[in-house]
């Protein structure tokens, strides 16, 4: 008898260690696209605005939930480069919020048991903001923003604090089981159902957005089968 247990743990594993390997790029290939508020961002929330074009769609919603970490972002600046940085002098940069970032999902490099994907935060705003800690991520379905099965559970520390200069982003990835339409290494643990796409906390926000996914399944049982790491600068 296969020990599912023991299969989804090693899973989930050999993706968190891929992922450490991943370089985080400016230029990925994700798409969003800032859409009105709507809904909440419980169990159920506002439905997309195109199913039908799920490679184009980013819908913003509020939440009464938790969302993503809710640590104010602590620490030191992170290091050089496109997320910017900011001297000891400075004034102290607020949050990024949900409304000063773009959000967006890009596919990574899939390997044998498990698939990767990769958030970009971008700051759209005309300040500087301060990122860090893990994003609040579960796949959606049934054209309505539904939660399919559990959230992502987290991988790896909350790392450290970011600070955003407007334009810069930051990434956070998402390693997936590789659950095929049968479940794959998780069998019979996991039901599969068609998803639409995925919904995105910042770090610390309780509004969400919804980012659309074409051609993505998910568990709609209570597998383990999602994993986030937290945000990182881009090298």
């Amino acid at each position: 008898m296969i020990n599912r247990n023991a299969t989804r743990t090693a899973a989930l594993t050999g993706a968190a260690l891929l992922g450490l390997t991943m370089t985080a790029c400016g230029g990925d290939g994700g798409s969003s696209a800032a859409t009105p508020t709507a809904g909440d961002g419980s169990s159920t929330a506002a439905a997309p605005t195109s199913a039908s074009s799920p490679s184009s769609v980013q819908t913003t919603f509020a939440s009464s939930g938790t969302g993503g970490d809710q640590t104010t972002p602590t620490g030191t600046t992170s290091s050089s480069g496109s997320s910017g940085t900011t001297g000891s002098g400075d004034r102290q940069p607020a949050r990024c919020g949900t409304s000063a970032l773009k959000v967006s999902v890009a596919e990574g490099h899939p390997a044998a048991g498990h698939l990767s994907y990769r958030i970009r935060f971008q700051n759209t705003s005309g300040h500087p903001c301060v990122i860090q800690g893990f994003p609040g991520v579960s796949a959606v379905g049934h054209d309505n923003g539904t939660q399919l099965g559990k959230a992502a559970s987290r991988s790896g520390d909350s790392g450290s604090r970011i600070t955003l200069i407007p334009g810069a982003s930051g990434y956070a990835s998402i390693y997936a089981v590789n659950i095929g339409d049968g479940g794959g290494p998780l069998g019979d643990e996991c039901k599969v159902a068609k998803a639409d796409g995925w919904r995105i906390y910042p770090p610390g926000e309780t509004r969400a957005v919804y980012v659309a996914q074409s051609g993505m399944t998910a568990c709609t049982s209570q597998s383990d089968w999602l994993q986030i790491g937290s945000v990182q600068p881009a090298s």
